[in-house]
């Protein structure tokens, strides 16, 4: 958000980007990627610098292009559906758009690895005590803190997770 009002303000440049940028990924072991995207849905910047994932240049596709759209006409947040990315890990993208007295000039995106949401937002001492799946609305394993044949959701406790929407939700089944 704060990259997003910097650039609404015209006070970051290109250098400016990549010093924060990587600073918030080095800070946040979920963040793989944070991408400026111009409201022409072409990508200006991408960090860290050598990612294959968003590439300066690159015009966005397919559901990205749908959640530009949605960021753009509501002025806020847009959650896109966890996918598998090119590294082989699942992500999950959030479009901040940017505006600057109410004129659209694109999106920060911000791609969040759900395997490192499990390792590095979960607290220790919870992971430690409890066996948490991290599950599509179909209970499809998007993460987990242990491995296991099957997930049977029926003796477990269920909570919920932004982003809205979307059914993402931990599960920890209760053990005998």
């Amino acid at each position: 958000g704060q990259l997003g009002r910097d650039l609404a303000a015209d006070v970051i440049d290109h250098d400016d980007f990549q010093l924060r940028a990587n600073q918030y990924i080095a800070n946040n072991g979920e963040l793989a990627n944070i991408a400026w995207v111009g409201a022409d849905e072409i990508v200006r910047w991408t960090a860290p610098f050598d990612t294959t994932d968003w590439l300066s240049g690159d015009a966005l596709v397919g559901d990205q292009v749908r959640l530009l759209e949605r960021a753009r006409a509501s002025g806020r947040l847009a959650y896109g559906d966890a996918y598998r990315s090119a590294r082989g890990d699942t992500a999950l993208e959030v479009y901040t758009p940017v505006l600057r007295g109410g004129e659209f000039l694109g999106v920060i995106v911000g791609a969040y690895s759900v395997e490192r949401i499990v390792r590095y937002l979960v607290p220790s001492c919870f992971a430690d005590n409890y066996r948490l799946v991290l599950h599509t609305p179909h209970c499809a394993v998007l993460s987990s803190t242990f491995t296991f044949p099957n997930l049977d959701p029926a003796p477990s406790f269920q909570l919920a997770l932004d982003p809205p929407r979307h059914g993402l939700s931990f599960i920890t089944p209760v053990l005998p």
